[in-house]
Formats: C-alpha cells, sequence, structure tokens
C-alpha cells in the first residue's frame, strides 16, 4: 500500500494486486454479476479497513467521515483510491466546544444500529464526554456526542452502523420532531444493553 496525502481533504492510496485481493476490493467494486448491486456495508468494512491500514502506515488517523471515494483498477490488478473528504449537507459536522471539545451526531436507522454504536464507542475510548440519544417521528435514532477532538478518528467504523448528520441541522430538527430517549450517558447506558 503506497499512501499520497494530496491536501487535508484529498488522499490517494494505491493498493497491489495482492492488496486488492486481500480486501475483496474488486469483487465490491465488479457488484454482484446477477444482481449488479454492491451492499452498502461491504463497501464500508471494507473501506473501513483500508483507511485502518493506511493509518497505520501514515501514524495519525485519516479523515473518511462523509468521504466520496472513487476507485480505479489497473491492467496489473491493482486499483488506485482518491478520496475527498467533504462536509456533511446542512451545515457543519461538528462544532467546537473550547480547546480540543467536538459536539457531533449520528442517525441510524434502527435501535440495534444505535445499540451496536454505542458498544463499538465504548470499547474504542474514543475520549466521550457526555451523550444523548434521541428519536424522531419517523422511527430514526440519533446519537449526540460532546467528545476530545482527538477522539474523532475512532468514530470512522461508526458508519457501518448509521451515518453521520450535519449537528446544526439534526439539533434544529429533533428540537421539532424528536424526542429524548436517554439525555445524558447514552453511549454508557445503551452499550449495556
Amino acid at each position: 500500500m503506497e499512501l499520497i496525502k494530496i491536501s487535508e481533504t484529498h488522499i490517494k492510496i494505491m493498493l497491489t494486486p495482492e492488496e486488492v485481493e486481500r480486501y475483496r476490493l474488486l469483487e465490491q467494486v465488479e457488484g454482484d454479476k446477477e444482481t449488479d448491486k454492491i451492499s452498502r456495508e461491504g463497501r464500508q468494512i471494507i473501506f473501513r479497513h483500508i483507511m485502518e491500514d493506511a493509518s497505520l502506515i501514515c501514524g495519525s488517523s485519516l479523515p473518511c467521515d462523509n468521504a466520496f471515494v472513487q476507485v480505479f483498477t489497473s491492467k496489473t490488478g491493482g486499483c488506485e483510491l482518491f478520496i475527498t473528504q467533504s462536509e456533511a449537507k446542512g451545515g457543519a459536522t461538528s462544532h467546537q466546544h473550547g480547546s480540543g471539545i467536538l459536539k457531533v451526531a449520528f442517525r441510524f436507522e434502527k435501535i440495534g444500529y444505535l445499540i451496536e454504536a454505542c458498544r463499538r464507542i465504548r470499547r474504542q475510548e474514543t475520549g466521550v464526554l457526555s451523550s444523548e440519544a434521541w428519536k424522531d417521528e419517523r422511527g430514526c435514532y440519533y446519537l449526540i456526542i460532546v467528545m476530545e477532538a482527538s477522539g474523532t478518528g475512532k468514530l470512522v467504523y461508526i458508519t457501518e452502523c448509521g451515518d453521520r448528520e450535519s449537528i446544526d441541522r439534526v439539533s434544529l430538527y429533533l428540537s421539532e420532531h424528536g424526542s429524548m430517549i436517554c439525555e445524558e450517558g447514552a453511549v454508557e447506558m445503551l452499550a449495556e444493553l
């Protein structure tokens, strides 16, 4: 694996044919020949593994929340990934709360996904200072976290369970269409279920 950090928001990762085989990337890119569909979960899992390995190479966490990924295969069997970090639609994905403190929001389609995310957050020791959980009128669940900024790179795996959302948009939306299900310590409480 070779990694080139083009800018703060653009990364290029080159994989050898052996690495492509190891990540089973081409199968996911080409999709199921019969249905021509690629599972979202499959892509996210493979992408998370590639980004974890790339983070080890460069020695720091790489941005991959709200990332746009382009994959180009080569004739030799390898491939190149161009990763562009984008900001969530509708406002900032996080708010700075003083020195090194961030507020972030995630949306989950099912309660089980929210619980799994809380379990993973607790295992990863991400520096969560406080957390609250919400449910909206449509049956979606939300997790709002205040955390140390240094831990945000460890939240990559949460996108397997849900989507990172604009904290501005989510806060406004939930004030009108949401009901709080856990006011404080949501990560700890829900991780125990």
